[in-house]
């Protein structure tokens, strides 16, 4: 309970009536000025331990009394601002009566209140059922809600088991009204604390995360294609696999995201846009509901309030294996992609690309399942993408398809996930991944490391549509195999297999293609004349040798060099499309209209069904397939659209289309395009094309035989007939020529810069291609790398005279640098300059060979900086240690019998101190008082400690000043007793007497309470005589029965012979036991370490500074070594130091 007083600022304090508390206390907010306690006391309450040591005297009842009590200053409620406890109580002559709920002080009597101070209430949605924190009458522990809890109608407590926590807990609230109900709560929920007996359940979790694992891995080696790979492939892959389990994504698990971007929609304007929806059929309602609830599960999209609105198609999808006709629904978005600005994200130059392909054995090529759906949506933008259907209104969480910068989007986070990777051991151009490397292992270790990537990027990879360890794969219009890249021959394929012309018809289709490039085909009447004969009226189409010939020779033009160009991705693409009775075709240009020169071709016939289409769904077929046949090119990339069918460029803009039309439709909202009307007469190309005869052979069975080619490209020349370009500086090749442009010409020839890199020094006003042969010719060296350097414009003519002279000798190793480096050639030149950049910030190794090879050049660069550096004594001194020492622990001698060896230290106990030993053997515990830590107490405990116990062979002692003195050395000298002392700062040596205090306050403590009229010296008395009764675990005995060398309850036997007998039994015992123990630790202990480092006599060594805590000070100091132990060092004041810290040297 609790009361509440007025104070005069109008502020009412609740004090809770607290009969269990000793103490009064108050809440910190309320006090301005407080005392301090003369002993401070320790409390604990839910939220751990807590020192309270400041005070206040206080009066909460003037108007009653005049006198003030000590409250402590402690914050131990949140909604109380004091408590009163039983001795203030007692004071005020305090009477509780439980019946009025009153209490009465000095006469006066209060009400007291058990009402919660601040009355609760929550919102609950309605039909739903939601997890609310709500204040309960418990503090800590679980409870028991065996039913469901009423607490107004239609609005219940869930039954469950909750766990309550500093007076409130999580529960879940169900309200079954079609309305929003409050959760409103006068006092905290009455609950009653369950002791629930636990059991563990881990074997039983184990074995269901294992079952798990087991059947999700062979779900994965399901969906694996292996059937090309040798069985160590196969086995590679399939453990690749396995160990990135949570990579690949099942068709039956949920959809994960990314949340490296999010997708964006910046509009012209903020004015929403709304479309009525469309009308689907009756019978498609179930599977949109079907498909809606999926989404809504899976986290893809929410209900919304938008006032955007895009319409919905439901297309057909292709019939599954089982023949069902599945459907999907898709989001028209046209209208909200008019209003979209542009998103120009940088594509990755393709021959950038394709060059580090080149001569790589192994391919895997990965595909990112839904990859737009694991991309997240702006939070800003998520109402843009609503839209709806007859059940609700609906918006997009994640990127929907469908969207104008989708593209742009996916890559700049592919860009993003595989920084530091893309470019190095795999590449990546749109929602393309493809893995490579020379080496099976090698392969392997980039798969893991992309698989990594893409684990901390939080993307699945779908499996079953990934290729793995490929000796070829055609990517973006190239084959690409362990001899090179190569074009693929299908971007020709369509010119190369144009069959001979058997009609005028024919030959007219023909030459309208080919005359289309007539301007930029030489001779071009010549050689189309054997043709254009059989034009004339009358001429029969006949092939003789010269028609053949004329004909071929046309084909070759139409698909070489001359004719096709390569893709420039900062230029705008054009596709022209058009469609015939039998066939489809189109082709991929750029440049300006009417002067646009090819880039690939493509062309298929149609099939039985296709032929019967009408002619403006053969055009809308022709825009579908090419967009898909050329999609590397034309994905995320604004393009213009030709087509000779005017209605068509309408018919893309249907507000309403169904069937296989808003299929392909659909197909094209992935894509960026103006669409334009070009005559049949100017649509030469693809018209040619589209009614190029049925001699193709294409399979009539299929609706579109290309449509998993995504790699369709340029023409490409042969890189063998050029010398390669190398970033590496001319420097560094042992064969150098230096070409330079100036006024003063010059030749320096065989010029030995370093022991075997000769250079020749060319300067000319100008230089001609008889010039370059003759320095070829004379100072190019077959033996050697040879390495050009000269300027950009020079570069031409340098490639000019290598393909005509030199290419096909296979024999010459060249390569053209335009890095030319300061060479560094004296070794006094060589250490300033490693000691300028390495003094500027005493940066690593790498560090400064990357900042020293910028600018300068000398021999063995990287090993004079790596051991400048190694042996620098600032970075030695000054520098953290990153990897330390991880040693094995060595086995420590195991006594015959007690006091063989008797480890001592000091025990403080404050204000009692002791000399505290603990024989090895038997683990016998002493402690001798002692009045300081002196030299003479220290001798006085020793002195007591022989006449007890008798003399140890050998004392383990650590650095006490006081045992390393002269005298107390002398003393154990007379007595004939060793000693040693650990290493400078490694207690751990002397361990087992660290751990004996440990286990000596403990039993203290645990003793105090019964035996609370002792002194703390009697008690210690006690429980050194407890421990040396207690079973070790080392052991297995008690210490006091190894010592004495007798068990508890044999009797003593009289003979001497058998006195000796039984004891050496049972120091046998002992030793077995501690042999085990040891045996079962340093198992335990010295995996992963490493062996003792072995460092040179007189050498130096950097050892840590200890307690040094200032981070401006320096962490290790040099040491000079004297003696090389197995485990520490000794220098040459005979200290011993531990090899752990000694700093690592750096290889």
């Amino acid at each position: 309970p609790f009361i509440k007083i007025p104070t005069r600022q109008n502020f009412e304090l609740k004090l809770l009536i607290d009969t269990g508390a000793n103490k009064n206390y108050l809440c910190p907010r309320l006090v301005k000025h407080s005392l301090k306690l003369a002993n401070p006391t320790a409390v604990s309450n839910i939220s751990g331990k807590h020192i309270i040591d400041r005070y206040v005297k206080f009066n909460p009842f003037p108007d009653l009394t005049n006198n003030s009590f000590e409250f402590h200053v402690f914050d131990f409620h949140k909604y109380f601002h004091g408590l009163i406890g039983y001795e203030t109580l007692q004071e005020l002559e305090a009477k509780i009566d439980t019946i009025d709920n009153s209490i009465t002080i000095l006469g006066t009597k209060l009400q007291m209140h058990r009402k919660y101070p601040e009355p609760f209430s929550k919102n609950v949605l309605n039909e739903s059922i939601n997890n609310i924190e709500i204040p309960v009458s418990e503090n800590f522990g679980d409870f028991l809600l065996e039913d469901d809890l009423e607490i107004s109608p239609n609005l219940y407590i869930c039954n469950g088991l909750y766990h309550a926590e500093n007076h409130k807990a999580v529960v879940a609230v169900k309200n079954t009204s079609a309305v929003e109900q409050t959760l409103s709560l006068d006092f905290p929920l009455e609950v009653e604390l369950n002791n629930f007996q636990c059991r563990p359940i881990e074997n039983e979790l184990n074995n269901l995360e294992e079952t798990y694992r087991e059947n999700r891995s062979k779900k994965l080696l399901n969906q694996l294609r292996l059937g090309h790979l040798n069985p160590e492939e196969k086995k590679k892959i399939i453990s690749v696999v396995l160990d990135n389990q949570e990579v690949f994504h099942l068709d039956d698990e949920a959809l994960t995201s990314t949340n490296v971007v999010k997708h964006q929609i910046a509009t012209h304007d903020e004015l929403p846009v709304y479309q009525r929806s469309y009308r689907y059929p009756h019978c498609h309602r179930k599977e949109v509901c079907n498909q809606i609830q999926k989404m809504l599960d899976e986290n893809i999209i929410r209900p919304s309030t938008s006032p955007w609105n895009s319409p919905i198609w439901v297309v057909p999808k292709k019939i599954d294996a089982a023949g069902v006709q599945k459907w999907r629904i898709v989001v028209d978005y046209r209208k909200l992609n008019a209003k979209t600005i542009d998103d120009k994200f940088p594509i990755p130059n393709i021959t950038d690309i394709l060059d580090k392909l080149g001569r790589s054995r192994y391919f895997t090529t990965l595909d990112l399942a839904s990859g737009f759906h694991q991309i997240l949506m702006d939070e800003k933008d998520i109402q843009k993408t609503a839209f709806s259907t007859e059940n609700g209104h609906y918006e997009y969480l994640r990127m929907p398809f469908g969207l104008k910068n989708a593209p742009a989007t996916f890559q700049r986070m592919m860009n993003a996930v595989l920084v530091g990777l893309a470019g190095v051991i795999c590449l990546v151009y749109m929602d393309d991944i493809i893995v490579f490397s020379y080496s099976l292992q090698e392969h392997c270790t980039n798969l893991n490391k992309v698989f990594e990537a893409l684990k901390k990027a939080n993307l699945k990879v779908q499996l079953d549509k990934s290729e793995f360890l490929k000796k070829e794969v055609s990517f973006l219009g190239h084959i690409v195999n362990e001899e090179g890249v190569m074009p693929n021959p299908e971007k020709i394929e369509a010119i190369r297999n144009w069959p001979i012309p058997k009609t005028v018809k024919d030959i007219k289709s023909f030459l309208g293609t080919l005359g289309y490039y007539r301007k930029f085909i030489k001779d071009f009447s010549r050689i189309t004349k054997p043709l254009t004969q059989c034009l004339r009226k009358d001429e029969k189409v006949e092939h003789t040798p010269e028609f053949l010939k004329a004909f071929n020779k046309c084909k070759q033009i139409l698909s070489g060099s001359a004719i096709l160009i390569h893709p420039d991705f900062e230029n705008t693409f054009i596709l022209t499309t058009d469609a015939s009775k039998y066939a489809i075709g189109a082709v991929l240009s750029q440049g300006p209209i009417g002067r646009d020169k090819p880039i690939a071709f493509a062309s298929r016939t149609l099939n039985k069904s296709e032929e019967n289409y009408s002619t403006i769904e053969k055009e809308l077929l022709a825009i579908y397939w090419a967009t898909k046949y050329f999609r590397p090119y034309l994905f995320g990339n604004k393009f213009i659209l030709y087509t000779d069918h005017k209605p068509l460029t309408c018919a893309v803009n249907l507000k309403d289309p169904s069937g296989k039309i808003a299929r392909w439709m659909i197909a094209l909202l992935d894509y960026s395009y103006d669409i334009r009307y070009r005559a049949g007469k100017q649509n030469v190309v693809a018209d040619g094309l589209s009614r190029i005869p049925n001699e193709l052979n294409v399979n009539e069975e299929q609706e579109d035989s290309s449509s998993d080619n995504n790699t369709q490209h340029s023409a490409d020349t042969d890189d063998s007939e050029f010398i390669p370009c190398t970033e590496k500086p001319v420097n560094m090749f042992s064969n150098q020529i230096i070409l330079n442009i100036g006024p003063n010409e010059n030749e320096i020839t065989g010029e030995q810069i370093f022991p075997k890199i000769l250079r020749h020094t060319f300067t000319k006003i100008n230089f001609g291609v008889p010039n370059l042969l003759r320095i070829f010719k004379e100072f190019m060296d077959p033996k050697r790398i040879n390495c050009i350097f000269c300027p950009e414009s020079l570069i031409n003519s340098v490639q000019i005279v290598y393909k005509n002279y030199f290419s096909r000798v296979k024999t010459f190793k060249i390569v053209i640098s335009q890095k030319l480096l300061i060479d560094l050639k004296t070794p006094e030149e060589q250490n300033d300059v490693i000691e300028n950049v390495h003094s500027r910030a005493h940066r690593g190794i790498e560090e400064n060979i990357k900042v020293i090879t910028q600018k300068y050049f000398f021999p063995l660069l990287k090993f004079k900086v790596r051991k400048y550096v190694v042996l620098c004594r600032v970075c030695n001194t000054a520098k953290y240690e990153r990897h330390p020492y991880k040693l094995n622990l060595a086995h420590t001698p195991i006594p015959n019998k007690p006091l063989d060896i008797v480890h001592l230290d000091i025990f403080i106990c404050s204000p009692n101190i002791f000399l505290s030993a603990v024989d090895k053997l038997s683990k016998f515990g002493i402690l001798i008082p002692i009045k300081s830590r002196a030299i003479p107490d220290i001798r006085s405990g020793l002195t007591k400690l022989f006449a007890v116990y008798g003399l140890p062979k050998l004392i383990v002692s650590d650095n006490e000043p006081s045992m390393r003195s002269i005298e107390v050395r002398g003393m154990l000298e007379d007595f004939g007793c060793d000693i040693y002392f650990t290493p400078s700062n490694k207690s751990e040596v002397n361990g087992m007497v660290e751990r004996f205090h440990s286990t000596i306050a403990e039993i203290f403590r645990c003793s105090k309470e019964k035996h609370a009229q002792l002194s703390h010296k009697e008690l210690f008395r006690i429980s050194l005589a407890l421990y040396n009764d207690t079973i070790h675990s080392s052991t297995k005995m008690k210490p006091k029965e190894i010592f004495y060398g007798i068990k508890e309850g044999d009797s003593r036997p009289h003979d001497i012979e058998e006195i000796t007998k039984k004891s050496h039994e049972i120091y046998d015992e002992a030793i077995l036991a501690l042999k085990r123990k040891q045996n079962q630790d340093l198992k335990f202990h010295n995996k992963n370490k490493e062996t003792d480092p072995s460092i040179e006599m007189d050498g130096s060594v950097y050892i840590a500074r200890q307690g040094v805590k200032s981070k401006t000070k320096d962490r290790y100091h040099p040491y000079k070594v004297a003696k090389d132990n197995t485990k520490t060092f000794e220098d040459e004041k005979g200290r011993k130091i531990h090899k752990t810290k000694i700093r690592r040297r750096r290889r």
